[in-house]
């Protein structure tokens, strides 16, 4: 996975499977991200979408909030959180 990457309306499949995020849930990103940068000209970025269960630990380690792991959005496959 990229460090971040900018959210595009037309790439949401890609996006999604590079992300390990169900493709419902970026598609709902995507438009949300493209309505933001209409709005403001500011391309929004995905920082994160699928997480191992190393990276999870390593977060809230880290001082990120983060749900415990059989309740993070980022932990199921595919995934249903992005951040």
């Amino acid at each position: 996975m990229p460090a971040r990457e900018e959210i595009f309306l037309e790439d949401a499949c890609e996006l999604a499977q590079r992300w390990g995020v169900s493709v419902a849930t970026m598609d709902r990103v995507a438009i949300a991200a493209e309505s933001y940068f209409q709005e403001t000209r500011i391309r929004p970025q995905i920082i994160s979408g699928f997480r191992t269960q190393a990276e999870q630990t390593a977060l809230g380690r880290a001082g990120r909030p983060t749900a415990p792991d059989a309740l993070s959005t980022h932990r199921s496959c595919p995934a249903t959180g992005v951040d």
